[in-house]
């Protein structure tokens, strides 16, 4: 995957979880879709510094000479309800000045892959429509990466995902 010369995507660092929460919490107040939820700045950051610590767990960032713009987080489960693995995300945050410029897109990519690698490919990768846009733009976006609909979920296609080449 080749990644956009001006920007830099890389595994969250320790030195950076600070600076990737107030991101989060500045995203989280500019929306609606947050009021009334539990997450505050100190959970936040508790899921950013698991994201660093534990095996499971990742979150990776996007920087803009050298300030982080963009982060996609994520983990890997073993449900209840089946056999198996599945990786979701914990959430995806981009600076509104830096959307419709596939850094999103590449976060994504970034976090699919690396949810392909740690299950050997046997995990399913899912992600929530829990955004404050337009929930038929947001389809397309999902559609444009591979990902099908599923009850209130978004199921990666994999086949669709290599037939299009994206990773």
């Amino acid at each position: 995957m080749g990644e956009n010369k001006k920007f830099q995507i890389s595994e969250l660092k320790f030195s950076d979880i600070q600076e990737a929460t107030n991101l989060v919490v500045s995203q989280m107040d500019n929306t609606d879709m947050w009021k009334g939820s539990d997450f505050d700045k100190k959970s936040i950051a508790l899921i950013l510094c698991n994201c660093v610590f534990t095996d499971n767990n990742i979150a990776f960032v996007a920087k803009f000479n050298n300030e982080i713009i963009g982060i996609v987080s994520g983990y890997i489960t073993k449900p209840y309800y089946k056999k198996g693995v599945e990786v979701r995300e914990y959430g995806v945050c981009l600076k509104p000045e830096f959307r419709g410029k596939q850094i999103g897109k590449l976060l994504l990519c970034k976090w699919i892959q690396w949810g392909i690698d740690k299950t050997r490919n046997t995990g399913d990768i899912y992600m929530a429509f829990m955004s404050g846009e337009n929930k038929e733009e947001f389809d397309k976006k999902m559609n444009s990466i591979c990902f099908e609909e599923v009850g209130s979920f978004y199921k990666l296609n994999k086949i669709k995902l290599q037939k299009k080449g994206i990773l």
